[in-house]
């Protein structure tokens, strides 16, 4: 039932992240989840299972003990210090996502550079943001 239901997501959202990241061949690869709230390293694991996962964020936004378990390192940060603290990662990245969390940085200029910086040679970069065209639609709280 999960590849159904991945099928259908990839189908509807063809730019989404869900399309982006089946559409890497590359396995063992290693991930930068930047801004990894709401759980998202259970989504790494299911579509590239063999993925390491590294996860940096400013809070610990609805995680539990065992999303958090799944990353690599799981880092935590004061918002001041975010783009920094991404450049000082002492790894390269196959994989970087941001997904809509840069509109939220500080500094989201050095935040973009420090995340170029971490890519791989070769490697992928997914930027989710909103568009003015969803400018008027209902957010939740925070957003």
């Amino acid at each position: 039932m999960t590849t159904v239901v991945s099928f259908f997501k990839k189908l509807l959202r063809p730019r989404g992240q869900r399309s982006f990241m089946s559409s890497i061949k590359k396995e063992n690869c290693k991930i930068l989840d930047v801004g990894c709230g709401n759980k998202s390293s259970y989504f790494f694991k299911q579509v590239k299972p063999d993925c390491v996962v590294y996860g940096i964020d400013v809070g610990d936004f609805n995680q539990s003990d065992e999303s958090k378990g799944l990353y690599y390192q799981y880092i935590i940060v004061q918002p001041k210090t975010f783009s920094r603290s991404i450049q000082n990662i002492e790894e390269d990245f196959d994989i970087i996502i941001s997904n809509h969390n840069i509109e939220h940085c500080n500094d989201p200029e050095n935040t973009f550079r420090a995340m170029l910086d971490r890519t791989s040679l070769g490697g992928y970069l997914f930027i989710a943001t909103p568009s003015l065209r969803s400018i008027n639609f209902p957010s939740r709280g925070g957003g």
